[in-house]
């Protein structure tokens, strides 16, 4: 804004003498100057920090400040101060000249990530800065606030990977590698020495190549000397040093500078399993096998073809291996054909499976696979099946008889303990058997007159239902032995012993056992229990054996003896309470009040067609019947199959179910073979043999097949050891 043309111009009336102005020199001055000057100014050469490359939180930058139209103070302390200054930093104003200063920063800054980047960053000057200027304010950008700081990341390294893996070959070999990325920074050219690995397994060491500036790759080199799945580790560490960085010189300040989490994961060696290591027979015996074995593979796979990749040895002549291919992980090995030699003793236990080094896609060489031999196989063949009897002769055996008046017998024995049925022992083509009646009575050994028990009986009775066989029309005769408990003539009045019943209200007798000691006869009228006749009295007494028996011989007046021990005590005429029919026999019990038994004993009770006795007699002193050979067999077999078992359920008869076939039976006799168990039958002879005289009726041929059906699993009757008895004995007695 300067000018150098200003005009002063004096007008006419500006002078006394003259007029006329122009006469005057120099009326007109047009040279006149006016020159200004700018206003003081401080000039920075940059208003921008950086951060030093070795990011430790330093400034290496510096601002170099101009004044222009003023100077500065010559002693500017405290003429000058920084604000907003990074924590750990501090600015330095050095005076270089009359118009320059120089700021610097010392320190390092203790948040110096980009994050921590500033922009306002103010530096301000105070009056007494500078020479000319008394008011600061008037000195151009003597407070500027937009100073910027920018600090830089740490320089960081990072890994494409921390894991390392045992080659597919299992040897203990790692084959991959590991990528390190710097970026922040670039590496040494020579980095020789600049980084440790750690904890590397024994056998492998670590090797580091430099990439390129900014990315070295770790491999291992060797096999480890322990490389199971157990070796894992996960602690490798790897550590850059000081000297591998160009701008940081303390490695510390770099990201991950160290690491110590590298793994290593070994692989346990690839396996081979067998589900078993048995081929077994079947049971048809036939020198097949049965099963096959399923082979695994873990930790690697087979071979697509594996065509001549497996061996198979000391397989049984006869016997051919195959072996399937079922997925990538396992194989079936079976045996087809059939062992020509196939006993118990044709036994193997070293059938050999050998697997080559081609069957498997990573491991090269078979050895390394876990169980790739397997010579301990074993093949079992059973022992055929086999069938041995208890003996091999039937003796005929000595037989209690009666004769044809007998319609029922019971000698009340069999096996002791409970049991609701007494079996008629007579030989009546339909045994009449008495049944139990409200409870469950027993065989006991604590009394017997006869043989090894009796009836015991204390609430329950007995009883054989109405039956044709009591259909009497003529003489009869029922009798019994009978032990009555002490105490029960105190308990009862009187108590019945044995009864016939029919299906009418006038068809009934009952002998009753009284208190008095008396035996009282009773018959039925219309339903009601009526006394026919009683004996004299203490006749019959608790706690010891009597026989009683009544007996029907004729008809009128004395027809009917009640006999205690073979005497009659009771001689009377009862045909009122008689009629013909089905009659119900009962042991035991008052069939007019059956809440009243008897409590005791009971033994060799019979029920005959005939009057037995007439007159006094001795009872007998052993069971009833005579002994004598009838042609009945006395024993069974017993057939017991071995490395078999039998079709069927128990209790089967083989003979009527066509599994088993007799051939020269005896007539007379009928034979059964009974399904005893899975394993065993039990051969009988039921009846007589018409024919049995000791010497001339004995044979020695008699025979047991047994046929196909008998056997389960298939078996051929043929392949089973004694399958064909044919040198069975019966032996009969005279």
């Amino acid at each position: 804004n300067d000018v150098a043309n200003m005009t002063f111009t004096f007008l006419d009336a500006a002078f006394v003498s003259n007029s006329n102005a122009s006469n005057v020199v120099d009326y007109n001055k047009s040279d006149f100057a006016v020159s200004y000057i700018d206003a003081a100014s401080l000039a920075y050469d940059s208003t921008a920090l950086t951060e030093g490359v070795s990011n430790t939180g330093s400034i290496d930058d510096i601002m170099v400040i101009t004044l222009t139209g003023d100077t500065f103070e010559a002693d500017l302390t405290g003429d000058i101060t920084a604000t907003n200054v990074p924590t750990g930093l501090t600015a330095v104003f050095t005076r270089d000249s009359s118009t320059q200063i120089t700021v610097s920063f010392t320190g390092t800054a203790s948040a110096h990530e980009n994050a921590n980047d500033i922009s306002n960053l103010t530096v301000t000057f105070a009056d007494t800065a500078f020479v000319g200027n008394t008011d600061a304010t008037n000195v151009t950008n003597y407070l500027t606030n937009t100073i910027s700081v920018d600090f830089i990341d740490s320089a960081s390294l990072s890994y494409d990977t921390i894991a390392f893996t045992e080659a597919a070959d299992n040897t203990g070999a790692i084959t991959d590698t590991l990528v390190i990325t710097l970026t922040g920074d670039t590496f040494d050219a020579d980095l020789t020495g600049d980084i440790t690995a750690a904890n590397i397994p024994t056998g492998l060491s670590a090797v580091f190549t430099r990439d390129s500036a900014t990315q070295v790759t770790m491999s291992l080199s060797g096999s480890a000397s322990s490389h199971i799945n157990t070796d894992d580790i996960g602690n490798i560490s790897v550590t850059f040093l000081d000297n591998a960085f160009v701008s940081n010189t303390l490695a510390a300040n770099v990201t991950n500078y160290s690491t110590t989490n590298i793994t290593a994961d070994f692989n346990d060696p690839a396996a081979i399993s067998y589900a078993s290591a048995i081929f077994t027979e079947p049971i048809a015996n036939d020198g097949s096998i049965s099963n096959s074995i399923v082979i695994t593979l873990v930790d690697d796979t087979f071979e697509a073809d594996l065509t001549g990749d497996i061996t198979v040895t000391n397989v049984p002549t006869g016997l051919a291996s195959s072996i399937v291919r079922d997925s990538a992980t396992q194989v079936t090995l079976s045996l087809t054909g059939n062992s020509l030699s196939h006993l118990d003793a044709d036994d193997i236990a070293n059938l050999t499976v050998t697997f080559l080094d081609a069957a498997f896609v990573s491991n090269t060489s078979a050895s390394n696979v876990v169980g790739y031999i397997k010579s301990d196989i074993s093949v079992d063949f059973i022992q055929p099946a086999e069938l041995s009897y208890s003996g091999t002769t039937f003796t005929e055996e000595l037989s209690l008889t009666y004769d044809a008046n007998t319609m029922a017998i019971y000698h009340m024995d069999g096996t002791l303990g409970n049991t609701t049925t007494f079996v008629d022992d007579s030989s009546l083509s339909s045994p009449v058997n008495l049944t139990a009646v409200g409870g469950t009575p027993s065989l006991s050994s604590v009394q017997s007159k006869f043989g090894a028990a009796s009836y015991r009986t204390s609430g329950p009775y007995l009883e054989t239902g109405l039956n044709s066989a009591f259909d009497f029309s003529g003489d009869f005769t029922a009798e019994t032995w009978v032990y009555l408990d002490a105490g029960l003539l105190t308990t009862y009045s009187s108590v019945g012993l044995i009864a016939l019943e029919g299906s009418s209200t006038t068809n009934a007798w009952q002998v009753n056992a009284n208190n008095d000691g008396s035996l009282t006869l009773y018959g039925d009228n219309a339903g009601t229990q009526t006394s026919v006749a009683s004996s004299a009295t203490s006749l019959i007494s608790e706690g010891t054996w009597h026989h009683i028996a009544v007996v029907k011989n004729g008809s009128g007046a004395g027809s009917w003896d009640v006999y205690l021990d073979g005497t009659s005590v009771i001689n009377t005429d009862a045909d009122a309470y008689w009629t013909t029919g089905n009659h119900n026999f009962t042991v035991g019990v008052d069939i007019w009040n059956t809440s009243t038994t008897v409590e005791g004993y009971f033994d060799e009770v019979r029920v005959s067609d005939n009057a037995r006795y007439t007159a006094g007699f001795t009872p007998q002193t052993a069971q009833f019947g005579s002994n004598a050979y009838v042609g009945r067999i006395a024993n069974s077999l017993t057939v017991t199959l071995a490395n078999g078992t039998f079709t069927g359920t128990n209790g089967d008869d083989f003979v009527t179910g066509s599994k088993v076939t007799i051939t020269n039976l005896p007539t007379g006799l009928t034979a059964k073979v009974t399904r005893d168990s899975d394993t065993q039958v039990t051969v009988t002879l039921e009846g007589e043999a018409t024919n049995h005289v000791d010497g001339v009726d004995d044979i020695s041929n008699f025979q047991v097949t047994f046929e196909d059906t008998a056997f389960n699993g298939g078996i051929s009757a043929a392949n089973v050891t004694n399958y064909d008895e044919a040198s069975i004995v019966i032996d009969y007695l005279d």
